[in-house]
């Protein structure tokens, strides 16, 4: 369950972000200050627009996800060149590789650069998003470890390139302390090309992302809770694994993990530091479901795996096991550690808090769900399973 609150964590924060970023293009064309009751309101309509496209358009999703890969790395062209064509004079190498700015309060800039691992791990997760569509893909077995693998190598290679990129273009570092509608990137975007048309353009594209974003982490998060529901391991389970028979989806998982998420979203109208709170407590969520299965592994021997599996590590099996669980453990612990010091409730690190605080729901759910709680004994997919039962019906 831990990691359905996570994705539903990581949800609730990109429905923040696309409220945020919404807002921003009246920010600039206008100088509206954007009030924090209006990044909710708008936030909660691109959860409704992400529902809607999973469920009554849902035939419009496989052509909008083939849009959106195209529309994001468009997009990440236009704003980089037109950084680098306007910006000047950009920033130096040493300025970008070898000066630190430290100003956190805390002495140890190794410290310091360990605590700001949040961005980075924020963007190069949710590894187990193409795992939840197994029953929905032809091949699953081949194909699950394909996207897992490859998209975050993609990913990993974009952020440092995006990074090295906006480090260069980044020559007023001041202005970010109050940046326009609070979205750095903005900022960073105005300061390069003071220019309207271009930074509401940005934040256009940027909006628009957002809400695909949201449709498709809706989508993942919302398989989740559908499978638990299967399991009953959810108040209202057999309402919950309900498929939607004109639409052949799980149309009450969708809608319940949207409210949820709105619900979860209104801890923006409080502290500031909520993004921070929601993304920290979703890693963190995530790192706990990521270590279970691989403590198992490794107690059980990786005997239990099949031999015939479609990717295999081989020998380096139990390498890449101790080293995830080692690199679990060091982010766990240092997204937890405060930012600034000295810590006030402004600047205190909430990601914990709210982990522990989702722990013991989940404690308090199965109390409340395990006498109903039952293993899908009966699931086959096709693909993962096919190749198993062709040898069991041949007597091999």
């Amino acid at each position: 369950m831990s990691v359905s609150l996570g994705w539903l964590f990581a949800l609730s924060g990109t429905v923040v972000y696309s409220g945020e970023f919404i807002a921003s293009m009246g920010a600039v064309a206008t100088g509206y200050i954007p009030q924090q009751w209006h990044i909710y309101l708008l936030g909660v309509a691109s959860v409704v627009v992400a529902s809607a496209l999973n469920t009554v358009w849902i035939r419009i999703l496989p052509a909008l996800t083939k849009f959106m890969v195209f529309f994001v790395n468009i997009v990440a062209i236009f704003i980089f060149i037109t950084l680098l064509a306007k910006t000047h004079p950009k920033a130096s190498a040493k300025s970008v590789f070898v000066d630190v700015v430290n100003e956190t309060g805390w002495s140890s800039d190794g410290l310091v650069f360990l605590i700001a691992l949040l961005p980075g791990v924020s963007l190069i997760s949710l590894f187990d998003g193409a795992a939840h569509l197994a029953e929905e893909l032809p091949r699953p077995d081949k194909q699950v470890p394909q996207v897992m693998i490859l998209t975050n190598i993609l990913n990993a290679i974009s952020v440092i390139v995006m990074l090295i990129v906006l480090l260069f273009c980044l020559t007023h570092p001041e202005t970010l302390l109050e940046p326009i509608a609070g979205l750095p990137i903005i900022q960073l975007c105005w300061d390069a090309w003071p220019s309207v048309g271009f930074v509401t353009t940005v934040a256009l594209c940027y909006s628009i992302v957002q809400i695909l974003a949201c449709m498709s982490i809706l989508f993942a998060s919302s398989r989740l809770f559908w499978s638990f529901a299967k399991t009953g391991a959810f108040p209202f389970s057999r309402w919950m694994s309900q498929v939607d028979r004109r639409f052949k989806v799980p149309a009450n998982a969708v809608n319940v993990t949207a409210v949820l998420a709105s619900l979860i979203t209104l801890l923006v109208l409080g502290s500031s530091t909520v993004l921070n709170a929601l993304f920290g407590s979703a890693v963190i969520l995530m790192a706990i479901a990521y270590s279970t299965p691989i403590i198992l592994l490794l107690l059980k021997g990786r005997s239990v795996l099949p031999e015939s599996r479609s990717f295999s590590l081989g020998r380096l099996g139990p390498v890449v096991n101790v080293m995830a669980l080692c690199w679990i453990a060091l982010i766990s612990v240092f997204l937890s550690f405060p930012i600034y010091k000295p810590v006030t409730a402004d600047t205190m690190n909430w990601a914990a808090p709210f982990a522990l605080g989702c722990l013991a729901l989940v404690l308090v759910n199965w109390f409340f769900c395990k006498k109903s709680y039952s293993l899908l004994h009966g699931l086959y997919v096709e693909g993962l399973h096919g190749a198993v039962l062709a040898g069991l019906e041949s007597g091999k």
